[in-house]
């Protein structure tokens, strides 16, 4: 076969060869060339060598590209990682420190003033190492709520609060959150507010009873004690 195909033909057949393009009879005639022709043989192993090193090369590329793509994905992560840290510390800081959080009013110490439509309002926190900054006042119908804000106490935020308020209408009452502390020109203490808001229409609800003898000190007084509703 080798002395009918001559080696030009050869070599121009070996590329395709060499990168199984040709057909099965050519493959025969081709691998029965260079099995006596050692130029041709030659140049067969040389193009192999070619395309082992290409593909190598080739591999090597890919896993390159795939070991910078994750160097990357894993710098990303670790950037976006830090940076969520950063922004929740961040957020953190705000929070107790300049946004602050609400705080119920028994841990408030408050003076207050009320003149027509003006009140003012000053004090303090009653918790150790807070502030209370931030004073919210809500207007209704003549009632005026007012809440609290605190935040960790710092260099931003020392000492007591002082603010004012003016209303659209003439104050009747004054509360802090839910408890009632001024109404018609009167100041009203914890234990009457307390004793107020428990108060119930019927006598005989013992539970609610109860309720407004703890508002008012009763077993403080007292201690234990029973109560019974006499009908006759």
């Amino acid at each position: 076969m080798s002395e009918k195909i001559p080696c030009e033909m050869i070599r121009d057949l070996l590329p395709s060869y060499v990168d199984g393009l040709t057909s099965k009879t050519t493959d025969k005639a081709v691998e029965t060339h260079v099995a006596d022709c050692t130029d041709c043989k030659t140049a067969l192993d040389f193009m192999r060598e070619g395309e082992e090193k290409k593909e190598k090369t080739e591999e090597k590329k890919e896993i390159d590209f795939l070991k910078k793509t994750r160097r990357k994905k894993t710098q990303s992560v670790v950037i976006g990682v830090l940076t969520a840290i950063v922004i929740l510390f961040a957020a953190i800081i705000a929070k107790v420190y300049f946004i602050g959080s609400p705080i119920d009013e028994e841990f408030v110490s408050c003076r207050l003033s009320v003149n027509g439509k003006e009140i003012s309002v000053g004090g303090g926190s009653k918790i150790r190492n807070s502030d209370v900054p931030f004073v919210d006042f809500e207007e209704k119908d003549g009632v005026v709520t007012i809440s609290f804000r605190s935040v960790r106490e710092s260099r931003f935020h020392t000492g007591g609060y002082l603010e004012s308020f003016t209303a659209e209408n003439e104050i009747k009452t004054v509360k802090l959150d839910d408890r009632i502390v001024w109404n018609n020109g009167k100041a009203i203490s914890k234990i009457t507010s307390d004793a107020f808001e428990t108060r119930h229409l019927y006598v005989g609800a013992m539970p609610e009873n109860n309720r407004t003898a703890t508002a008012l000190g009763v077993y403080e007084v007292l201690g234990t004690f029973s109560n019974a509703l006499k009908t006759s």
